[in-house]
């Protein structure tokens, strides 16, 4: 997690499926979606508002900070565990979770009304889509956010769990709950293949998402509750309490009773189905790991026979004893071009000195670790083969032998 300024200088552009049907099937159900949003704020035209010279100020206000809030302050989180987007192999960073997004729109639910909110969180999400999550339903996900967050401010209903919904902290709460559905649906739109890959695509980046809307949700609830108990004449709608649907119809009262149930237990399944699928790939993957190892240090004394028997053929040729030692950068450079298994030679003396080397000519620049320079002395002393290992250099990722 870093510390993030700005947006502006991420690139813009949307993700979307590479193949035709793939396109289709995004654009199909971006269109559902715009026409759900219609859908709810026909359905709730209740809550609109008058448009008086003070309704367009605060609106004017807030739509001067909707890009200061979309774009500016902000944290960079970990893309850990996240996948690139099905046959795009590009490095993938983790969402930007802007603190302050969601106060402009939760500010318009609960004082100008459900059309401001959609508007103003439509513009949130089409800011962060286009230059952070680079999702094409982005826009959509917020307005119908701010829908719901401004239906639930709005509405006159007086049961407790209504009145609860009147409090802009609970409200958010809720809305982050149920943030990771709509993520998890809009995330498998825009990738490519099988449903099964779309879903894993999703889930994988599920957690980071959720995090990046959820917590600005929560810091925007909090900011709106404060608002909200300092002019409560202007908060939400006045008027008088009416009764909820659960106290006007039996069978609505069963609905809204078993419907969060039902909802729970789903979610629920769907935890214990990823937990359980997740544990099972995991083990899985230890297993071909495990597999790996085994097969990688079962042909270590063969790569170390062959060391050996290597290092002895080149010793046993003549010329590194009959030649100038101006000649044996040459010989040592073509017995390493003709075996390709060691990356440096090196020659020394009965007393130890370098005579030669290749590709590296002196032996002090190629600082040879303690080890090594041991070995050499029990070279001297008549030990014939000898291995050690030592770590790779600054630049380089193998270990040497």
């Amino acid at each position: 997690m870093t510390f993030l300024l700005s947006l502006l200088s991420s690139p813009a552009y949307l993700d979307l499926p590479q193949s035709l049907v793939g396109r289709l099937i995004a654009g199909v159900f971006w269109i559902l979606g715009l026409v759900l949003l219609v859908l709810l704020l026909r359905r709730w035209r209740a809550f609109h508002r008058s448009r008086t010279s003070r309704f367009w100020g605060i609106l004017a206000i807030l739509a001067v900070t909707v890009p200061l809030m979309s774009l500016f302050i902000g944290l960079r989180l970990s893309a850990r565990g996240a996948l690139p987007p099905p046959g795009i192999p590009i490095d993938r960073l983790g969402p930007a979770m802007m603190v302050f997004i969601a106060v402009p729109w939760t500010l318009a639910g609960g004082l100008l009304g459900i059309v401001p909110a959609a508007a103003l969180a439509g513009l949130s999400g089409f800011l962060l889509g286009l230059l952070d999550t680079h999702n094409p339903f982005t826009p959509l996900e917020f307005a119908f956010l701010a829908i719901l967050f401004s239906a639930a401010i709005n509405q006159r209903y007086r049961t407790r769990s209504y009145v609860l919904l009147r409090h802009p902290l609970f409200t958010s709460l809720l809305l982050a709950a149920f943030y990771p559905l709509i993520a998890l649906i809009s995330a498998s739109l825009i990738a490519d293949g099988p449903l099964a890959i779309r879903l894993d695509y999703a889930i994988a980046r599920l957690g980071a998402a959720s995090l990046s809307v959820g917590i600005p949700l929560l810091a925007a609830g909090l900011f709106s509750e404060v608002v909200a108990a300092a002019f409560p004449a202007s908060w939400g709608r006045i008027g008088l309490l009416l009764p909820s649907p659960a106290e006007k119809s039996l069978q609505a009262r069963f609905l809204y009773g078993t419907a969060p149930l039902a909802f729970i237990l789903t979610v629920l399944l769907m935890v214990g189905d990823w937990v359980v699928a997740g544990a099972a790939a995991r083990q899985i993957l230890r297993d071909r790991m495990a597999d790996a190892a085994r097969l990688a240090s079962e042909g270590v004394p063969f790569f170390l026979e062959a060391g050996q028997n290597l290092i002895a053929q080149l010793a046993s040729d003549p010329r590194l004893y009959t030649s100038d030692p101006d000649d044996l950068i040459g010989v040592l450079a073509q017995d390493l071009r003709s075996v390709p298994f060691f990356t440096q030679l090196f020659i020394l003396d009965e007393a130890g000195n370098p005579l030669a080397g290749y590709p590296i000519e002196n032996y002090a620049s190629a600082q040879p670790p303690p080890e090594e320079q041991m070995g050499v002395q029990l070279a001297l002393a008549g030990v014939p083969y000898q291995i050690y290992t030592a770590p790779p250099d600054t630049d380089d990722l193998a270990a040497k032998v």
